[in-house]
C-alpha cells in the first residue's frame, strides 16, 4: 500500500506537477486546520459544545499527523545528511584505507611548488615511455555485468540518488599493451564498449555497503593488487582529466584553470577537479559519423576529445577556439602526459593532458561571461518552453561547472597537517592527511576592478581550501614528471 501510494505521488508530481503542489498545499492547510482546533479545544477557554464531543479525536487525529510530519522531517533530514556524504558513501576515497589494502603499492608521494601531494594510482604509461601510441578497438564487443552485480541492481542504484546520471554508452579500456623488446617505443591501447549504467553499478558504487561489510571492492578487487583490465569486473571506461593553463609574465604556466562542481554532480560534490574532468565520449558526428558503433581514432584520443569538450569545461564559445586556432596555429598546444588506473574506484583508466592556452586573463574573464550568459538564457528560455507544454531536446550534461577559479599556479599546495604525528618514514602512513585540502590564491574579480579603479593593474587575489578529486592531484604527479 505504502509503496503503491508512493508511486502515485511520484507520478503525480512528474506529470501534474501544478496538482502535486495543490495536494501538498492543502495536507499542509489540514495540518493547521487540525492545530487550531486543538488550541480551541485545549486552551481556548475551554472546548465548544460543537468540539466536546470530539476533542480525543482530534487530539489523537492531530498527534498521528504530527508523528507521519516528524517522521518525513527526519527522513528528509537524513537525505540531506547523506547527500552531503554521498561520495564517501558510494566510494571511499581516504588515503589511510588505501593503505590498508595496498600498502606502498601504487602510492605516489611527491612535492610540488614546495608542498606535499599524496596519491594512489597505477602507473600505465608515462610521455616518456613511448614515440608511438597505437588503438586497437573494437565497437561491436561490449562489456556485460557479472550476475551478481546484476541481482544487486537495486541496491547499487540507491547509491546514485543525489547524482545527476546520463543514458549512454561508453569507451572501455580492455587491455593494455606496454612498450616491449620488439617494440620498444610503441604502446597500445585495446578498447570495447560498455554503458554508463555499468560504470555506476561497478567503479563508481565500489565500497557501497550492499549489505553489512559487502560491497563491489571486497568481492571483486579484495587483495593488495588490482585485478588486469582484461579480467576485471569493472566497467572501466576511460577518463578524461586535462590541466588548462594560461600564460602569465611569459610563463606558459602562469594560470590554471580550476572548474567547482555543484552538489548534484557524480564525485568532487562541491570540490574542485582538473579544468576538464569528463569521459571519453563519441557523441560527437563530426567525428564519429555512428556514433559509439564508429571505430575509435588514436587522433581523436591524442587531441579531438580534448578539442571536444574543452569548450564547455572552461565556458568558453567553440567558435571562438577554432577562429582563434585558425589564425594562430600555437594557440593551443595539447599535451598527452599518460595513461594511469584510479585506485579509489577500483581500477578505472584516465588518460592525462595539460592544455595551454595563449590567452590573457581578461580575456577569459570576457569570453566566459558571455559564454554564461548564452547559456543562462538558454536554460530560462528551456524553461519558459517546458512550462507551456514544449520540451527541447535533452543535453545529456553531467558534473556541470559551478565557477571556474582561475588559480596561480605557484600557489597551488596541500594545507599542512593541523593535528596528528610527524613522520618522514615512508613505510608508515599519518592519518591526519586524509583530512588536507587544495590550497590556491585565485583572481578576485570583485577586488581586482575596485583596485584598476585605483590605477593598480595588478590582479588581486583570495585565498581559497577546498575538496578535490583525486584525478587531479594524478594529473599533477604525471605534470611533475616533466620536470
Amino acid at each position: 500500500m505504502e509503496t503503491a501510494f508512493y508511486r502515485w505521488i511520484v507520478n503525480l508530481r512528474n506529470t501534474r506537477p501544478f496538482w502535486f503542489w495543490v495536494l501538498r498545499i492543502i495536507n499542509i492547510l489540514f495540518v493547521a486546520f487540525l492545530l487550531y482546533l486543538t488550541g480551541k479545544y485545549v486552551y481556548i477557554k475551554g472546548p465548544s459544545k460543537f468540539l466536546e464531543g470530539i476533542g480525543d479525536l482530534i487530539i489523537n487525529l492531530l498527534a498521528s499527523v504530527v508523528a507521519v510530519a516528524g517522521g518525513y522531517v527526519l527522513i528528509k533530514v537524513t537525505s540531506v545528511l547523506a547527500h552531503r556524504r554521498e561520495d564517501q558513501i558510494k566510494v571511499n576515497y581516504r588515503n589511510s584505507d588505501q593503505w590498508k589494502q595496498y600498502g606502498t603499492e601504487y602510492l605516489h608521494r611527491f612535492t610540488l611548488n614546495d608542498s606535499r601531494f599524496i596519491v594512489y594510482c597505477d602507473v600505465l604509461l608515462r610521455k616518456a615511455d613511448y614515440d608511438k601510441l597505437e588503438i586497437d578497438d573494437d565497437p561491436n564487443r561490449n562489456f556485460e555485468l557479472d550476475s551478481f552485480i546484476k541481482q544487486q541492481y537495486f541496491d547499487l542504484v540507491e547509491a546514485h540518488t543525489k547524482s545527476k546520471s546520463i543514458h549512454s554508452r561508453t569507451v572501455r579500456l580492455c587491455g593494455f599493451t606496454a612498450p616491449t623488446k620488439e617494440y620498444p617505443r610503441t604502446a597500445v591501447i585495446h578498447t570495447m564498449r560498455s554503458t554508463y549504467l555499468a560504470h555506476l553499478l561497478t567503479n563508481r558504487a565500489l565500497d557501497y555497503h550492499i549489505k553489512p561489510e559487502v560491497t563491489i571492492r571486497r568481492i571483486f578487487e579484495n587483495t593488495a593488487r588490482l585485478t588486469p583490465l582484461a579480467l576485471s569486473k569493472m566497467s572501466n571506461h576511460i577518463g578524461i582529466n586535462a590541466l588548462v593553463f594560461l600564460p602569465r609574465n611569459g610563463e606558459k604556466r602562469g594560470y590554471l584553470l580550476m572548474p567547482k562542481r555543484g552538489s548534484d554532480a557524480t564525485v568532487a560534490k562541491n570540490g574542485v577537479t582538473a579544468s576538464l574532468a569528463t569521459r571519453l565520449q563519441m557523441d560527437n558526428k563530426e567525428y564519429f559519423a555512428d556514433g559509439y558503433q564508429s571505430k575509435m581514432t588514436i587522433d581523436y584520443i591524442e587531441k579531438g576529445c580534448i578539442l571536444d569538450g574543452l569548450p564547455a569545461a572552461i565556458r568558453v564559445s567553440r567558435d571562438y577556439l577554432n577562429e582563434k586556432m585558425e589564425q594562430q596555429s600555437d594557440f593551443l598546444q595539447i599535451d598527452l602526459l599518460g595513461i594511469a588506473r584510479d585506485i579509489y574506484e577500483g581500477g578505472k583508466p584516465t588518460f592525462f593532458y595539460a592544455v595551454y592556452l595563449d590567452m590573457t586573463v581578461e580575456e577569459y574573464f570576457r569570453l566566459s561571461d558571455e559564454y554564461v550568459e548564452k547559456m543562462t538564457n538558454t536554460a530560462n528560455a528551456a524553461k519558459q518552453q517546458k512550462k507551456k507544454g514544449i520540451l527541447p531536446l535533452s543535453s545529456d550534461k553531467i558534473d556541470e561547472v559551478k565557477e571556474v577559479y582561475v588559480a596561480d599556479w605557484t600557489s597551488v599546495k596541500m594545507s599542512e597537517r593541523k593535528r596528528g604525528p610527524q613522520s618522514d618514514n615512508d613505510n608508515v602512513y599519518v592519518v591526519a592527511d586524509d583530512d588536507r585540502l587544495l590550497c590556491f590564491d585565485a583572481i578576485d574579480r570583485e577586488k581586482t576592478l575596485k583596485q584598476r579603479k585605483k590605477g593598480n593593474d595588478e590582479p588581486v587575489f583570495s585565498r581559497y581550501a577546498l575538496n578535490f578529486e583525486q584525478n587531479l592531484i594524478s594529473n599533477f604527479l604525471f605534470l611533475k614528471e616533466l620536470e
